[in-house]
């Protein structure tokens, strides 16, 4: 299965990254209204009760093999996210704020006045954050990001334990080891 990688704006193979919830949305409106047609959607249900595999059953549903729905797919995306979120492809890093319905223009200033408040003090909160001296260039926070992910480690590693789950467990090492990387560039980097 891929995913939608929001960052680069392409599909990916990998499984654990991406927009679960957007991918979908927008395959199934692909799919509504490029293949298949009416009822297409409670077929291919239907087909996977049957016990066949997930992508014939794709294939009888809406007419396509998941690798062409895949191909398809990704070139239409694009200009769908575009089109409902025309911020995402220009340079503006501002928010878009959209009022729905008779909202008076005072209200509707107020609030974008607020926005920009609060955008400002974010800002200046992760600019204060990066500008803050950690002592011995940046080994206080690296120490703190170690810790942290070794306490996660240790979490994850309690919770693979408990569900009796190896892939947490792998997950569970890699975090150990990252942060022991850390620890040990860290100490060549006084």
């Amino acid at each position: 299965m891929r995913t939608l990688d929001s960052a680069s704006g392409t599909l990916s193979e990998d499984t654990r990254a991406g927009d679960w919830y957007g991918l979908g949305a927008l395959a199934v409106d692909w799919l509504t209204e490029h293949a298949g047609g009416d009822g297409a959607h409670v077929q291919y249900w239907r087909e996977l009760a049957t016990g066949v595999a997930w992508t014939d059953a794709f294939e009888a549903a809406f007419g396509l093999t998941p690798e062409r729905f895949y191909d398809r797919f990704e070139a239409y995306w694009p200009e769908a996210v575009r089109a409902s979120r025309p911020h995402l492809a220009d340079d503006n890093a501002e928010p878009i704020v959209v009022t729905v319905g008779d909202v008076p223009r005072a209200l509707e200033t107020r609030v974008r006045a607020e926005l920009a408040r609060r955008q400002e003090q974010e800002n200046e909160r992760q600019r204060r954050g990066l500008a803050r001296p950690s002592g011995g260039g940046g080994g206080g926070s690296q120490d703190q990001v170690a810790a942290e992910t070794e306490d996660l480690a240790r979490r994850l590693e309690r919770l693979a334990r408990e569900q009796s789950r190896p892939d947490l467990a792998a997950v569970s090492r890699r975090l150990r080891e990252a942060a022991s990387q850390m620890r040990s560039a860290n100490s060549r980097n006084p």
